[in-house]
């Protein structure tokens, strides 16, 4: 057995019965997009089917050429990429009733422009002033700018802006507005001493985290906004978001040593509905440090009914060293209440070795619940390690890290899978344990010779989510479609999805 491949080649070797009959649960079929398929995103037509989006690159700067395609109903039908400017800085999808299936929305300094799936424009607005937006000079990003974001039950599009945030109309009637946002700004001489690049001035702007959900339990979806220092949350109204924040809340400041060096300190905030009491919660978890001096904090902070406050007593605590922690906050077995999940990458002796000797690396992945009314520390539910061969050539795993978004075989629970980099995707179910949510043993397995990225969207409109998997560095385009045949365990005829999944 090759070092590379650790405990997951031997529980591969233990799978059940039942996991190796419903090898191959997805019917595997390649498509294909002009250069290299650098990122994918998912927008619902309007008759519930999910269209997916490919972006994907030609060339390099400064004459790199950028495409955006949308996934055909049928696979045998041949690509339509539709080349996007470099003034376009980010780009989204969404039905806006304009043209059958989502539209595209284009964002750049000048305009913003909505175009059909085929490419032709729909329709453009100028901006004035324009946006502080040059245009890219590498790659294209989708970006989740267009959503209904102040609850009136019609999309428009956040563009980013000086004063922190422009809100563009998409519909007949509606108004644009400012939004006051927090900016971060980070500026420097770039000397050949210290940055290698030279130049004139190097600048980085940031702007917030945003999010969506109900701070003060009225029914509407209020807009939340926030960066390292602080929180800022625009309660909406029938009349629409204030211009200004409705209440302003800051964060732990981060230590002297730790602004210092800033760049390798992270803070995220995610605003949930924690205890499905209709007004959102706040977990806030910190980064701190580079390789085994790493650290991190994850705090929960419960809304009582004046909005949760990031400087008052958590309700639970998490904290690690010695690695870097990433978060989801979701609801794993559809009861209703959210869990954190956690994947830990430590960066300790064993896994310096591990990845020196056996070119691999490990991570460790649990379950945490957060016991009813917040008073208590968070619950492991569910914990394992997973193991991927990595690649010293190209600084990254080989195969897919772990996916826990999306419900596979349709029964209410989130589901794990992974690919373990020897072409093949693993799952493990989501259930019940004894200690509440988990993912249970290997159910099953399909091939996917794929290292990258991947999604889920139901492609076919049957309540069951297929997936699209793809690899940033492979120079021919390819996308794998897995349609799902609805062989997995647990899977029921003529299963639906669940609202809001």
């Amino acid at each position: 057995m090759s070092p590379a491949l650790p405990a997951l080649a031997v529980l591969a070797l233990a799978l059940p019965a039942r996991a190796q009959e419903a090898a191959g649960a997805f019917a595997l079929s390649e498509w294909r997009v002009p250069g290299r398929a650098v990122d994918a995103f998912v927008a619902r037509d309007e008759d519930g089917r999910d269209a997916v989006f490919a972006i994907s690159l030609q060339e390099s700067p400064p004459t790199e050429r950028r495409y955006v395609t949308g996934l055909p109903r049928d696979l045998a039908d041949p690509a339509t990429p539709i080349e996007v400017p470099n003034a376009v800085v980010a780009v989204d999808a969404a039905e806006l009733g304009l043209a059958k299936g989502p539209e595209l929305v284009w964002l750049s300094a000048q305009e913003l422009r909505v175009l059909s799936a085929s490419g032709e424009t729909l329709a453009r607005w100028p901006l004035e002033p324009a946006l502080p937006l040059p245009p890219r000079t590498w790659e294209l990003a989708h970006v989740d700018f267009v959503r209904d974001w102040d609850s009136d039950g019609r999309a428009e599009a956040l563009a980013p802006s000086a004063e922190g945030a422009r809100l563009l109309p998409l519909s007949p009637g509606d108004v644009a507005q400012s939004l006051a946002l927090p900016l971060t700004a980070d500026y420097g001489s770039p000397t050949l001493e210290n940055y290698f690049r030279p130049g004139l001035l190097v600048g980085i702007v940031s702007w917030p985290m945003l999010d969506l959900a109900d701070d003060d339990g009225d029914g509407r979806a209020d807009l939340f906004a926030a960066n390292r220092y602080g929180l800022r949350v625009f309660r909406a109204t029938a009349a629409g978001l204030p211009q200004q924040p409705t209440r302003t809340r800051a964060f732990p400041p981060f230590t002297s040593e730790e602004e210092r060096r800033h760049l390798a300190s992270t803070l995220l905030a995610f605003v949930r509905d924690l205890d499905g009491d209709g007004r959102a919660d706040l977990v806030v978890h910190r980064m701190v440090g580079e390789l085994m001096r790493s650290r991190s904090t994850t705090t929960v902070h419960t809304n009582a009914g004046a909005g949760a406050d990031p400087l008052a007593e958590p309700s639970a605590r998490i904290e690690l060293s010695g690695g870097n922690a990433a978060l989801r906050v979701d609801d794993v077995d559809g009861d209703g209440r959210l869990e954190i999940l956690e994947a830990y990458l430590g960066f300790g002796v064993l896994q310096a070795i591990r990845m020196l000797t056996l070119q691999s690396v490990e991570l460790r992945l649990r379950v945490l619940a957060l016991p009813p009314g917040g008073a208590s520390a968070p619950v492991e539910t569910w914990s394992a390690n997973v193991s991927f061969p990595f690649d010293l050539g190209t600084s990254r795993v080989r195969g897919l890290l772990p996916f826990t978004e999306a419900d596979w075989n349709g029964d209410g629970r989130l589901d794990l899978c992974w690919g373990d980099g020897t072409g093949v995707l693993r799952f493990r179910l989501g259930e019940v344990g004894a200690k509440g949510p988990a993912f249970g043993r290997i159910a099953a397995s399909t091939p996917l010779p794929v290292s990258g990225d991947l999604l889920a969207a139901d492609l076919d409109a049957d309540g069951l989510q297929d997936l699209v998997a793809w690899d940033p560095l492979d120079t021919e385009g390819r996308l794998r479609v897995g349609r799902n045949r609805g062989a997995l365990p647990g899977t029921q005829p003529g299963v639906r999805a669940l609202p809001g999944r």
